[in-house]
């Protein structure tokens, strides 16, 4: 669906004009996104699917410079994980399975990818760690670094 920003009311929250009416959206994003979540802004959102939620959609895109920006920050990790399956990556080999939002050491990963040669590739963030043979163990502490 097309809408104008109206504002950004919350962390998760934010009204967007539709077809002259209101509606109350959730911003699939942590980030401040101040550059972009700007009032009148035209934005791109995708109906809820779950019509007992509170919010009738997600933006999925908004209007910057004369580009549109992806503000979903689920969309990456799948994204990622559609072109790697079947791909073979070096060191790696062929890639084979995908695990989104596994737990990894007491906090989560957004996508573990898993390839042919026993090595995996873990995706947290905006960062992407090659992890060769084995998985950290929960004795393990993940920094995060």
């Amino acid at each position: 669906e097309k809408g104008r920003l109206v504002e950004r009311v919350n962390r998760f929250g934010a009204y967007v004009l539709w077809r002259r009416r209101r509606v109350y959206l959730h911003v699939p994003n942590s980030g401040r996104l101040t550059e972009l979540l700007q009032p009148n802004v035209p934005v791109r959102w995708r109906r809820a699917e779950n019509v007992r939620r509170r919010t009738e959609g997600d933006i999925v895109l908004v209007r910057f410079e004369g580009r549109w920006v992806c503000i979903d920050a689920r969309l990456p990790p799948k994204l990622l994980a559609e072109f790697l399956v079947g791909r073979a990556v070096e060191p790696f080999g062929r890639c084979k399975a995908v695990r989104f939002e596994p737990a990894l050491a007491g906090r989560r990963a957004d996508l573990i990818v898993e390839c042919a040669g026993g090595g995996q590739w873990i995706v947290v963030g905006n960062r992407i760690w090659f992890v060769v043979y084995r998985l950290f163990s929960q004795k393990e502490r993940w920094t995060g670094n």
